[in-house]
C-alpha cells in the first residue's frame, strides 16, 4: 500500500494550557513544553494482566511543524519524557508531533519503521499563544500507536547496557506497524532488510510489541554479529530441545541470556519494566495468554524433558546466568567479545575456553565455575579416569563413562585382554555435549592394529548432524588376531561436523556382538 512520508498511528490524548491561538495580528514568540509517555501494557507468566502503566518517551525525536509540515524547531525529549520547544510565528495551526526513534546526537540510536521503511510518528495540532503552553502526549494502546513506542523503548535499554559494558551500538532499526505478520527476528545479511522485524498480528491476536522478552532476546543476536560472533545456521528451534546444534543452542541461549541480563542491570538502576517476574523468566504472549514462558535459571525440565548439555539453548542460558552470578557480568562480558569473537565455531566449548583465558581464574574459581556448568551436564573437565591418554595409565574395563576435554587435545585409553578368534564389539553410547567420536584399537606397543578403527557406525560422512547421542557414535567388530591385551582408543573425530564440538561425554562399551546394534 501506499505511505505517506511519515505514519501517523495514533492521536494522542493531550492537555493544552495557555492556548488560544487564532487571530494573531502578528508573529508571537512562545515555548511549548510538556511531557510525553505511552502506555505500556503490563504481563505476567500467565499472559497479559489487563493493567498499564504509563512509560516516557525517552530521548525521542520531537518536532514543530506548521500545517505543511515544515519544521519550525526541534529537540529531543529527556530522560524523563519532557520536552520544551519555543520558536515565533505569526503561524496558528501548528502541531506537535513526536517519532519513534532516538533524536539526534543520542546514542545508542535506534529506530521503529514500518516495513517499508516509512517513519512511525504520531501528532496533534493546537494553537499557540505568547508565552508558555503547557502541552503533555500520552500514546495509548486504544490508539494503536504505543506499540512503536514501547519498541523504541526496550531497543534503547538494551543499547544502554551494551553502552554500560564498553560497547558502542550502531544504529539499529525494528520494523513494525499493526497487522504485519511476520515471525519476531533479527534479520541480517545479504539481501535481508537488516533489524528486528517485530510480529505486528497474525490474525489470531498475537502481537510482540508489548513482548519485551522476546524483543530483548532478538537484540542479543544483533549483539552477537556486532560484539561477537555468529556461526549459527539458524531454524526452528525449541527450550526444551537438548539435542540441537552446539552452534544453535549458543546463539538461542545467549540471547535469553541477554534478556535476562538486561533486565538484571535494570532492575539494579531502579528502571525495570517487568517487576513481577525473576529476572530469569522469559515470557511471549499471545492475545489472550502466553506461547511460551519459563525461568531458564531454574526450569528443571521443559516438556518432560531435563535442561541440560550444551546442546540446549535453555543449559547455556542457565549455565551463563550462574558464570554471571557467581563472577559477575564484566567477566562474562569480557570473554563474549574477546576470545569467542575468534573462535571457530562459536558455540558454548568457545566461550568457556575465551572465559577461562580471559579471566584466568584461581583453582577455587574454576573449581566453582565447573561446577557451575555440571549442574547442567555440561563436563568440560577430566573425569575421574584421567589420566588416561598413555598406555601405562589406561583403564581398564567397561563400561565406563568418560569426558573429552582440554582444547579437544584430549584421548582416552582402555585396556582390554581378549583371546584369539574372539570378536569384541567396540562401541561409543550415549554421547552428549556435541561429542563426535573416533575409535581404534592399539597393541602393546602403541601402533594401530592396521584397518581396525571406526568413525560413524553407520558409515556415514556428516557435515551436520543432530546432537542426539546417537548420531556420531563410534562402532566396529575387532576380530582378535592373537591373545593378547589391547587398547581402545577414543579421540574427538578430525572431521566432526559444525554442529558438534571438540569436547563432549561417552560411555564405552565392549562385549560380544548383538544380534542388532545398540545405536541404530
Amino acid at each position: 500500500m501506499g505511505r505517506w512520508p511519515f505514519v501517523l498511528l495514533a492521536l494522542f490524548i493531550l492537555s493544552a494550557c495557555g492556548g488560544g491561538g487564532g487571530g494573531s495580528d502578528g508573529p508571537i514568540s512562545f515555548t511549548v513544553a510538556g511531557t510525553v509517555t505511552y502506555e505500556d501494557k503490563l504481563f505476567d507468566k500467565n499472559g497479559f494482566t489487563g493493567q498499564t502503566r504509563d512509560v516516557p518517551v525517552r530521548h525521542a525525536r520531537i518536532e514543530l511543524v506548521d500545517a505543511n509540515d515544515n519544521i519550525l524547531t526541534e529537540s529531543v525529549t529527556d530522560a524523563s519524557g519532557g520536552y520544551s520547544l519555543s520558536t515565533e510565528t505569526e503561524k496558528s495551526n501548528l502541531r506537535v508531533r513526536v517519532f519513534a526513534r532516538t533524536g539526534s546526537g543520542h546514542e545508542p540510536a535506534a529506530r521503529v519503521l514500518t516495513p517499508d521503511e516509512a517513519d512511525i510518528s504520531a501528532a496533534k495540532s493546537f494553537g499557540p499563544a505568547a508565552g508558555s503552553n503547557d502541552l503533555d502526549l500520552r500514546a495509548t494502546v486504544a490508539g494503536g500507536g504505543a506499540g512503536a513506542f514501547n519498541i523504541l523503548e526496550v531497543l534503547s535499554r538494551a543499547g544502554g547496557f551494551a553502552q554500560a559494558m564498553g560497547e558502542t551500538p550502531p544504529l539499529l532499526t525494528a520494523y513494525w506497524e499493526p497487522g504485519y505478520d511476520v515471525f519476531t527476528s533479527y534479520q541480517s545479511g545479504p539481501g535481508a532488510q537488516e533489524g528486528i522485524h517485530v510480529l505486528g498480528g497474525d490474525g489470531s491476536g498475537d502481537t510482540d510489541e508489548f513482548d519485551d522478552d522476546v524483543i530483548w532476546h532478538e537484540y542479543g543476536h544483533f549483539a552477537e554479529h556486532r560484539f561477537a560472533r555468529v556461526d549459527s545456521p539458524g531454524g526452528v528451534h525449541y527450550p526444551s530441545d537438548v539435542h540441537q546444534d552446539l552452534r544453535l543452542a549458543w546463539s538461542e541461549g545467549w540471547s535469553n541470556f541477554f534478556s535476562g541480563a538486561v533486565k538484571a542491570w535494570l532492575r539494579g538502576q531502579g528502571l525495570t519494566l517487568s517487576d513481577n517476574l525473576a529476572d530469569s523468566s522469559y515470557v511471549d504472549t499471545t492475545g489472550s495468554t502466553v506461547r511460551l514462558t519459563y525461568d531458564f535459571r531454574d526450569a528443571p525440565a521443559i516438556d518432560g524433558q531435563s535442561m541440560q548439555y550444551a546442546s540446549s539453548e535453555t543449559a547455556v542460558a542457565a549455565v551463563s546466568w550462574g558464570l554471571r552470578d557467581r563472577f559477575g557480568i564484566e567477566a562474562y562480558w569480557r570473554a563474549f567479545t574477546g576470545p569467542l569473537a575468534d573462535a571457530s565455531p562459536a558455540n558454548l566449548e568457545g566461550f568457556w575456553d575465551g572465559w577461562l583465558s580471559e579471566n584466568q581464574p584461581n583453582a577455587t574459581d574454576k573449581a566453582a565455575a565447573v561446577a557451575i556448568l555440571a549442574e547442567r551436564d555440561v563436563d568440560y573437565a577430566p573425569d575421574g579416569r584421567e589420566p588416561d591418554d598413555q598406555l601405562a595409565d589406561a583403564s581398564l574395563g567397561t563400561p565406563s563413562d568418560h569426558n573429552l576435554y582440554a582444547g579437544g587435545g584430549d584421548r582416552d585409553l582402555v585396556a582390554f585382554d581378549a583371546n584369539a578368534g574372539d570378536t569384541v564389539r567396540i562401541e561409543t553410547l550415549g554421547l552428549y555435549n556435541g561429542t563426535d567420536t573416533f575409535i581404534r584399537v592399539l597393541r602393546t606397543d602403541g601402533n594401530v592394529v592396521p584397518g581396525v578403527e571406526n568413525d560413524n557406525h553407520d558409515g556415514a560422512s556428516y557435515t551436520t548432524a543432530t546432537n542426539d547421542g546417537c548420531t556420531l557414535a563410534s562402532r566396529l567388530d575387532f576380530n582378535v588376531p592373537a591373545t593378547d591385551t589391547y587398547y581402545v582408543e577414543v579421540e574427538t573425530a578430525a572431521n566432526a561436523p559444525a554442529s558438534a564440538g571438540r569436547y563432549g561425554n561417552y560411555t564405552l562399551k565392549l562385549s560380544a556382538p548383538p544380534a542388532s546394534p545398540a545405536c541404530n
